[in-house]
């Protein structure tokens, strides 16, 4: 959701239909990758793409996609602040700090070392007196 000129608006970037990923290509040359990587420095073009595909997922499907004007730098503060909203929340720290894995450290050298439950490796097989040098 993003809160936007006075209201809450659906929005999800993962749910880009063919036709809007073609306007975005067609209006700007963005293919769907080179759009994602221009949100983050907030390239106008890929903001005001963000914006069109805001509308067009709130029904708002009348509005060419270039000829959408709004306040960029108020739509980047919500379009990040919904950004912030959606990340998970971190994690809260085990309170007994134990490790989160049943081994340790996984793939450190810590994990590798000998514990109280390791056995002990086999000892060597008895002496017989044979030897192949002899």
């Amino acid at each position: 959701m993003i809160e936007f000129e006075g209201r809450k608006w659906k929005y999800d970037e993962d749910k880009v239909t063919t036709k809007q990923g073609i306007e975005f290509f067609d209006a700007y040359g963005f293919t769907m990758l080179g759009w994602q990587r221009a949100i983050l420095p907030a390239d106008p073009r890929a903001m005001q793409c963000c914006y069109w595909l805001m509308l067009q997922q709130n029904g708002v499907t009348d509005r060419p996609l270039k000829e959408c004007d709004f306040a960029v730098v108020d739509f980047i503060a919500a379009y990040q602040a919904a950004a912030k909203a959606d990340e998970p929340a971190e994690a809260e720290p085990d309170p007994t700090g134990l490790p989160s894995s049943p081994t340790g450290s996984e793939g450190s050298a810590e994990s590798a070392t000998p514990t109280d439950t390791t056995l002990p490796p086999s000892p060597p097989p008895a002496a017989t007196g044979w030897s192949p040098a002899a």
